[in-house]
C-alpha cells in the first residue's frame, strides 16, 4: 500500500462479479477484491437480478440492489430488436427505460452511504453506473473514476452514428465528468471515441488487465484436467475461452475444426449464441468432438487451460484481453484474428498464429483451418512456441498485486488533484 488505507464506494452491475455469462475468474471480482485485500475498505453496490440485501464477501461490503422491470424490458428489446422500423426506437428505449431504473434503484441503496466524510472516492463500473456513480460522487462530495473493460461498445458512436440512437445508455459514458477514466488495454481504444464524445483524452488511462502468474501450474498435470472434462488422451484439443456473443465469432473455429482431422474443440464460455452453435456442430457432424462447458469459475477455468493445446479467438472488434493472456501465462500458443493490433501482444510464428482479418467469413475460416493444421500437426513447434507465450506474459502482463498498485496509484493521484483543486 501506497499511503493510509482509502475508503471505496464502488456500482457495477453483476455481470462480472458472477461469471456467468462468460468464463470465470472475472476480472472484476480480481480488482475489486484486490483493492480489499491490499487494506483498502471497500464497499460494493451490486446490481442482482435475485435478492436484494447486504453481506460480506471477498473482504468487501456487498450492497446488492433488485431493478424492476428487467427481465419483460430485456425480452422486449429482443422481440422489437428484429422487426422492421423498430429496430433502432424499440431497443433504445428498452435500454433508456432500464438504465433510469437502475440508476434509481442504485441511489435508493446507495444514497445512505453517500455520506460526506464517509469515503473517499466513488468508482463506478461500466457505462450502465456512470449516471448513479456520478450522483452519488456529488452527494459524498468525492471524485469519480469511471471503470471500462474494453472500447468496443463506445466504439461504435465513433465508427457508425446512427447505432447511436440504438443505444442511448452509452452516452453519459463520457459526458458526465469524471476525474478518470480507466480503459482496459485490449486493442479496442482509439482516441476517437473521446472525441466523439467530446471528452478529453488526458483523463483516459489504458491498463492491461492483471493474470494468474500461476496459471502455467495448471498445465503440470494435462491428463488428470482431460479425465476432469471427459476430454481423449493422445488427442489434440483446441480452446475457446469468451462469452457466447456474436461478435466473439465461436462458429470460425468451429467451422474451421471440420477441416482439422482428430481435434477436439472445448467451448468455455455461455451466451445466448449457445444454442445455435450448438446446432452448427450438429449440422456440422463435429457433436462428438466438440465439448461445451458452459460459465466456468476460477477452478474450472484453470482446468480447461491445462487440458488444451491451443487457445483460438476470432473476435470482431477486440482480440487482446484476458481470454488471451490467461492463455499464454499458462503456456499456450494461441491462433488469434489480427485486428491490427495483434503484432502488440502475439508475436505472429513465436507466440502464436495471426490470421488476417477482412477478406469475410470464408477467408478467416480458411486461415483459420491452415494455421491449426499446421500447429496440431508439429507438437515441437506447438511446445516451443508456448514456451515462448508463457516467458512474454510473466515479462510483460503485470500480476493482479500489481495491477491493484496501478490502480491505487490513479486513486491517490486523482485525490490529490481533487484536494489542490
Amino acid at each position: 500500500m501506497l499511503g493510509r488505507p482509502l475508503s471505496i464506494l464502488m456500482v457495477s452491475p453483476n455481470l462480472w462479479f458472477e461469471g456467468r455469462s462468460g468464463v470465470g475468474m472475472p476480472v472484476f471480482w480480481w480488482e475489486t477484491a484486490g483493492y480489499a485485500r491490499a487494506g483498502h475498505r471497500v464497499t460494493l453496490c451490486l446490481y442482482d437480478e435475485r435478492r436484494e440485501d447486504a453481506s460480506r464477501e471477498g473482504g468487501m461490503d456487498l450492497v446488492r440492489f433488485r431493478v424492476p422491470g428487467t427481465k419483460w424490458g430485456s425480452r422486449a428489446g429482443r422481440v422489437f430488436d428484429g422487426v422492421r422500423g423498430l429496430e433502432y426506437l424499440a431497443p433504445a428505449a428498452c435500454r433508456a427505460a432500464w438504465l433510469a431504473a437502475y440508476t434509481g434503484s442504485a441511489l435508493r441503496r446507495a444514497a445512505g452511504l453517500a455520506r460526506p466524510g464517509r469515503y473517499d472516492l466513488v468508482h463506478a463500473h461500466s457505462h450502465w453506473s456512470v449516471p448513479a456513480g456520478w450522483l452519488l460522487a456529488r452527494r459524498a462530495r468525492v471524485p469519480l473514476v469511471v471503470r471500462y473493460y474494453g472500447a468496443e461498445d463506445l466504439g461504435v458512436h465513433a465508427r457508425e452514428p446512427l447505432l447511436a440512437w440504438k443505444y442511448p445508455d452509452r452516452f453519459p459514458a463520457f459526458r458526465l465528468p469524471a476525474a478518470r477514466i480507466v480503459m482496459t488495454d485490449d486493442g479496442s481504444w482509439d482516441p476517437a471515441i473521446a472525441r466523439a464524445f467530446g471528452a478529453s483524452e488526458a483523463r483516459v488511462v489504458c491498463l492491461r488487465n492483471g493474470v494468474d502468474h500461476a496459471l502455467g501450474d495448471a498445465t503440470e498435470d494435462r491428463a488428470a484436467c482431460r479425465r476432469a472434462l471427459g476430454l481423449p488422451e493422445g488427442l489434440p484439443v483446441v480452446l475457446s475461452l469468451s462469452r457466447l456473443a456474436p461478435e466473439k465469432r465461436v462458429e470460425v473455429p468451429l467451422r474451421a475444426l471440420a477441416a482439422v482431422r482428430g481435434a477436439w474443440l472445448v467451448i468455455a464460455g455461455e451466451g445466448g449464441e449457445r444454442r445455435r452453435l450448438e446446432a452448427l456442430a450438429r449440422a456440422l457432424g463435429l457433436a462428438g468432438r466438440v465439448r461445451f462447458l458452459g460459465a466456468l469459475h476460477r477452478e474450472g477455468v484453470k482446468r480447461a487451460l491445462g487440458a488444451s493445446d491451443v487457445l483460438v479467438s476470432a473476435y470482431r472488434t477486440a482480440n487482446y484481453s484476458n481470454h488471451l493472456w490467461e492463455a499464454m501465462a499458462a503456456g499456450l500458443p494461441a491462433v488469434v484474428a489480427d485486428q491490427g493490433q495483434g503484432a502488440r501482444y502475439v508475436q505472429d510464428g513465436t507466440t502464436g498464429v495471426l490470421v488476417p482479418d477482412g477478406g469475410g467469413e470464408d477467408a478467416l475460416r480458411r486461415g483459420f483451418e491452415g494455421a491449426l493444421a499446421g500447429l496440431l500437426a508439429d507438437p515441437v513447434r506447438r511446445a516451443a512456441m508456448g514456451r515462448a507465450a508463457r516467458a512474454w506474459a510473466l515479462r510483460e502482463l503485470p500480476s493482479w498485486e500489481a495491477r491493484v498498485r496501478q490502480g491505487e496509484a490513479i486513486f491517490r493521484e486523482v485525490l490529490e488533484e481533487w484536494r489542490a483543486a
